[in-house]
């Protein structure tokens, strides 16, 4: 948790309060929005919405230092590149 709290002030501190702030209500607004895709997609079989889903997820995390969940859609995203969207719910409620 130290390292996320510590890519959260290096945030502030390079791109202002405000900045961070609104990137943080963002990810907290879409984060369940990406989630229902991933989930949408999973159900289709559309393995490329849920790749496109998960890297997106990932990129989202990692701007925040979100470590720990960029890895988990990092692996969401192998996964269906590897396996297409068999099981791919088992990685969904991971991201949860």
């Amino acid at each position: 948790m130290g390292n996320e709290l510590d890519r959260l002030r290096q945030l502030e501190d390079e791109l202002g309060a405000d900045v961070a702030v609104e990137l943080i209500d963002l990810f907290i607004c879409d984060g369940p929005e990406q989630l229902s895709t991933m989930r949408q997609a999973a159900t289709g079989s559309d393995a490329e919405a849920l790749k496109r889903a998960a890297h997106s997820m990932k990129g989202s995390c990692g701007n925040l230092g979100l470590q720990s969940l960029s890895d988990k859609a990092a692996e969401l995203e192998r996964h269906t590149e590897e396996n297409g969207c068999s099981q791919a719910e088992t990685h969904i409620s991971t991201l949860e």
